[in-house]
């Protein structure tokens, strides 16, 4: 099971791919957290990891390449 983003290549004749690693996930936890915060603006960085951590879910194949051993589940985050 592999985890991956599908998105718009950037070349001369755009078409969609798959991506994945850092370059991709940081727009996603980002978004995340703001939206976090737009919800509480009372939240702290740490609050803010915390939450997203403990709400990602498990995914096998992520278990010792990401901090929360998953994907990030924003569904869950502001439940």
């Amino acid at each position: 099971e592999s985890v991956s983003i599908y998105d718009e290549e950037p070349v001369a004749k755009p078409a969609l791919a798959n991506f994945n690693g850092t370059s991709m996930a940081a727009p996603h936890v980002t978004g995340m957290a703001a939206w976090l915060v737009a919800l509480d603006p009372s939240m702290t960085p740490e609050k803010i990891k915390a939450k997203i951590i403990a709400t990602c879910d498990p995914v096998a194949s992520m278990k010792t390449k990401s901090v929360c051993g998953g994907r990030v589940n924003l569904d869950g985050a502001v439940r």
